[in-house]
């Protein structure tokens, strides 16, 4: 059984997908699985992932689907992961050769009777020229969870990380909405409401930073993807109102935003209610509605 699952999701990437494979080939730790969830790719993936089966010395895993959206991935990923663990990259992404090694010492670093108050890991990134992506972490985040050290920090950055997989099973992404960017972040905000994390000052991925049309990224201010962009703002009402006094014009502006985008979906507001769960959540949102239809008129 492998140690590790290394999750990669791809959309039409059969000219970037070689660094994860050549990154992975070099790998000092070598307990691992690489399980490839294609997204609908209609270019040469499919074949290329046949080559690299053919002659890798790590189990290769290959599952397409039709074209859904990275969140569907991440749970189709979950159900067929084999390891107690897992670590994503992205298909235009690489890692350090020591990444995975380095990821489990720090993971088993945390004493056996706090494992379970630990989701993982997340280490720090540089870009294919080798400079550092957003900050280093600071002495208060260790021991904290990702969305208080998010609010901590005025550019954290991309990071890397190792998790653990029934986390991500006990927190799926939702899958009412397909072929939209659905934001990460709506899955870390639900886990870091019961889960820690451990955070390391060591540098163990390689994403690349060069400027793409398709980075999923752009996708989020479209209307386009509106139904996949609404996820990430209700996900602080929702799972994070016990940081409000940090940020409160933070909150302010993503709930008011909420309640725009949301109308603009055709979603009443008794959907809303319910979306939001939390009680504090639903208290910001009631004191909100002004705002939130005064920004439904100005978006619409």
């Amino acid at each position: 059984m492998p140690g590790i699952s290394v999750f990669t999701a791809t959309f039409n990437r059969c000219n970037t997908i070689h660094r994860v494979y050549e990154s992975l080939v070099q790998q000092t730790y070598k307990a691992f699985e690489w399980i490839v969830i294609d997204d609908g790719s209609e270019d040469n993936t499919e074949e290329l992932i046949s080559q690299y089966q053919s002659v890798a010395d790590f189990p290769i895993a290959y599952i397409w689907q039709k074209n859904r959206g990275k969140h569907t991935a991440y749970n189709l990923f979950a159900a067929h992961a084999k390891a107690p663990l897992y670590c994503s990259i992205d298909s235009d992404d690489g890692v350090l050769p020591n990444c995975l090694e380095r990821m489990l010492f720090h993971y088993n670093s945390i004493p056996d009777s706090e494992k379970a108050q630990y989701a993982g890991i997340m280490c720090l990134a540089q870009n294919q020229h080798g400079e550092l992506i957003g900050d280093q972490f600071f002495p208060e985040d260790m021991g904290d969870n990702i969305v208080s050290v998010l609010l901590r920090h005025k550019k954290l950055g991309d990071k890397g990380g190792l998790n653990r997989v029934d986390v991500l099973k006990e927190f799926p992404f939702p899958e009412d909405v397909e072929n939209v960017y659905l934001p990460e972040s709506y899955h870390i905000h639900g886990y870091s409401a019961k889960y820690k994390t451990l955070f390391v000052n060591e540098i163990l991925i390689r994403p690349w930073t060069d400027p793409r049309a398709d980075h999923l990224s752009h996708a989020l201010g479209t209307e386009k993807n509106l139904k996949g962009s609404v996820y990430g703002l209700l996900a602080w009402p929702k799972y994070s109102m016990r940081y409000f006094f940090r940020r409160p014009k933070l909150f302010v502006a993503v709930t008011s935003k909420y309640i725009a985008v949301s109308l603009i979906l055709n979603r009443s507001f008794s959907y809303q209610y319910r979306q939001i769960g939390d009680f504090w959540g639903r208290l910001l949102w009631t004191a909100l509605l002004p705002l939130g239809l005064f920004r439904f008129v100005i978006d619409k």
